[in-house]
């Protein structure tokens, strides 16, 4: 069993991120459902011929043998299935159902799915036997893929789901009988769950999964139906015209996999519509769809074996899952290894623990992990007295070559940690990089940056043009911080917020670094010796100020909720930090911040999602009533010092305002709210 494809027993809800608590299950569901549409109908590319070749192993002798062995299987399943028809000395019909003396015959063998005859040639003719799937195999690939007038036998999904299983456990069984007879060291045996239509213990959805497939293990126990087992969704249809839904199905599962499974790079899914196979490879930006292999076919039953086959005997890379990350049997614990772009060595560290999983679809899959660098000794080194750091692992925007703006996030906390070092103000409110860089993947070449070109590499590079390229980033940061959901009272919410937004100011003026992602998402927070201090993270979509122009702009980035005004409508005026604030500000100069704050503390306490007693919080809501008193004085700000009512509103217009009168305004924003954090802060001290 591969160690990269071993499970962890960690589990985090995407559905508990702070941007989703005031959403009900129902309204993510929704979401979700409708995520899945829009990317079937704007992001999967039909019938590429070249998926099927991104499964294929990279190694020559795996190669060798993948081709040797599934022309084994196939001529040994065409030979199966012939035996088991002629020893019954019947013929199929259209629906796969048996007649004639084979319905006595199962009547006279009085076990469901049993085929006497065909063990028995089997043994005689040295094929394996396999008598208690054939029957099952049979009968789905004699199916009609299209609704006739009669309907057939087999009018339900359900009764298509023994069928798919039992072809693909044939050949799982098949390979391993081969396979040892050449001496070929086989690693992996696909299996499916034995659970059909089943809600995966780790879900967070309730979805029920048709099938999906999982790898064979020698261990008596049975293998949890959980995602974070899975290798593949295996998503089924009565007929080719439910197809459509058949896609938006298995991509809105296929998501869990990204979030249980912290290696996994990308994926592979299956929709089965009659005897229709397609195999699917999703990608951060695009879901590439095989031409269907027609199992009712030798060729198309040739073509999914093949399939099967290279899903077996590939290296792990191939299968979606991330070399860098391993599961260490020994300490149970997950490895991760880190590319430090500036010494040019790896370090690998351990995992203690994931606060934040990928469970999305497509984009970044940015996930976080609180871990400590691995001992040479592991035998005395105990995890309590190893200083721990937060590792981001994301996929972030890649340059294009006639691109003059470098985005590189190593860089970025590399600059703002030299700029901002003697300001002790700022301690704490900014990453610390610790070590971080491009994750390399070894191939046959040696070894590469990993991105989605690395990983489409196979693929005709005309299937995916359109789509932006990824970069495969990790970085190793301290402090270890924690997410919104963490903090015990309003005034730590204030002080968490006054000291992002005075790290994101001296970072824009400092640096000429525009955040371009404030949400809540990205505010985090740590306790030291002074007290709670807010932290601003994910510096993936940052872009220098003076370099903010629309055309050099691959995309636009960020979270849709918290983008600019500026972004959203393609503004090309010279970006300041207020287009960051632009979701707090108003000419009141603090109403929109007490809004700001409104906003955080019903999603945060006003919401049983969010276990108040379970982070020692008593009373959280009484430091709101000081909030909704009296404000803070601040000077009269006359109309002026926000928008010049003279001047052209082409120019005036929020959406292209004058630099200098937005800085004016941020630094005016900046004041109250150092006031509130102030404040804040005297009154965390004074309960202590």
């Amino acid at each position: 069993m591969d160690s990269s494809a071993t499970p962890h027993t960690n589990r985090s809800s995407h559905a508990n991120t702070v941007a989703n608590l005031m959403l009900s299950k129902d309204d993510i569901k929704a979401e979700r459902v409708a995520e899945a549409a829009q990317i079937v109908k704007h992001k999967l590319v039909h019938d590429v011929a070249d998926v099927l070749k991104a499964a294929k192993p990279s190694e020559d002798m795996n190669l060798f043998y993948a081709y040797r062995f599934a022309d084994t299987v196939c001529k040994r399943l065409e030979g199966d299935i012939r035996r088991a028809q002629q020893s019954t000395g019947t013929k199929r019909t259209h629906e796969g159902e048996p007649v004639g003396s084979e319905v006595a015959a199962r009547k006279k063998s009085k076990v469901a799915g049993k085929m006497p005859a065909t063990a028995a040639t089997a043994e005689l003719t040295g094929e394996i036997a396999i008598p208690t799937k054939l029957p099952q195999l049979v009968r789905w690939i004699g199916l009609r893929s299209v609704e006739t007038g009669s309907g057939g036998t087999v009018k339900h999904e359900k009764q298509m789901y023994p069928g798919i299983s039992s072809f693909i456990e044939y050949v799982g069984e098949a390979l391993a009988d081969v396979a040892p007879k050449t001496n070929y060291p086989m690693t992996r045996r696909l299996r499916t769950f034995k659970k059909f239509d089943f809600v995966a213990g780790d879900s967070d959805d309730y979805h029920r999964i048709d099938i999906a497939m999982t790898l064979h293990t020698n261990s008596s126990t049975e293998v949890e139906s959980d995602y974070k087992n899975a290798i593949s969704i295996v998503e089924v249809k009565r007929y080719i015209s439910e197809q459509e839904q058949a896609y938006e199905q298995m991509l809105e599962y296929s998501r869990n996999l990204f979030g249980t499974q912290p290696n996994r790079r990308f994926a592979w899914g299956l929709t089965v519509c009659g005897t229709m196979v397609r195999a699917c490879i999703i990608v951060n930006d695009k879901v590439l769809l095989s031409p269907a292999m027609n199992v009712s076919t030798s060729d198309g039953r040739r073509a999914f074996v093949t399939l099967l086959t290279d899903w077996s005997m590939c290296e792990s890379k191939h299968l979606g899952y991330d070399p860098t990350i391993r599961y260490n049997d020994s300490n149970q614990r997950w490895e991760i290894d880190v590319y430090d772009s500036e010494k040019r060595v790896a370090r690998t560290y351990i995992c203690e623990s994931r606060i934040y999983n990928a469970y999305s679809i497509f984009g970044r899959r940015t996930r976080c992990f609180v871990a400590h660098e691995k001992p040479a000794d592991l035998v005395s080194a105990s995890d309590h007295n190893l200083p721990k750091v937060l590792i981001k692992d994301s996929w972030a925007h890649m340059d294009s070559p006639d691109s003059n703006v470098a985005r590189d996030e190593v860089a970025y906390l590399r600059e703002i940690q030299d700029a901002l070092a003697k300001d002790s103000t700022l301690n704490g409110t900014y990453p610390h990089l610790e070590a971080g860089g491009v994750v390399k993947i070894k191939c046959s070449d040696g070894v590469v940056d990993d991105t989605t070109q690395s990983i489409l590499m196979k693929i005709d590079s005309i299937m995916w043009a359109n789509a932006p390229v990824r970069i495969h980033r990790r970085i190793v940061m301290s402090p270890v911080v924690e997410p919104l959901q963490k903090v015990k009272s309003m005034d730590e919410l204030i002080v968490i917020v006054g000291d992002v937004m005075a790290a994101h100011t001296a970072i824009a003026k400092r640096c000429g670094l525009l955040h371009r992602d404030l949400s809540v998402n990205n505010i985090m927070f740590h306790r030291d010796k002074d007290g709670v201090r807010g932290m601003l993270i994910d510096f993936d979509n940052a872009r220098r100020i003076t370099n903010m122009q629309m055309a050099e702009r691959p995309d636009r980035t960020g979270v849709p909720l918290y983008m600019s005004i500026g972004d959203l409508e393609h503004s090309n005026v010279k970006r300041t930090v207020l287009d960051d604030w632009d979701y707090i500000r108003d000419d009141q100069g603090y109403e929109e911040l007490r809004k700001l704050l409104f906003i955080l503390r019903a999603t945060l306490f006003n919401n049983q999602r969010v276990s108040l007693s379970a982070r020692g919080c008593e009373n959280p809501l009484t430091p709101w009533a000081i909030m909704m008193g009296a404000q803070p004085e601040v000077p009269a700000l006359s109309d002026t010092q926000f928008l010049d009512r003279n001047v052209d509103p082409a120019i005036t217009d929020s959406f292209a305002r004058r630099a200098e009168i937005a800085n004016a305004l941020a630094d005016e924003l900046l004041e109250v709210i150092q006031r509130f954090r102030n404040e804040a802060l005297e009154r965390i001290k004074s309960d202590e």
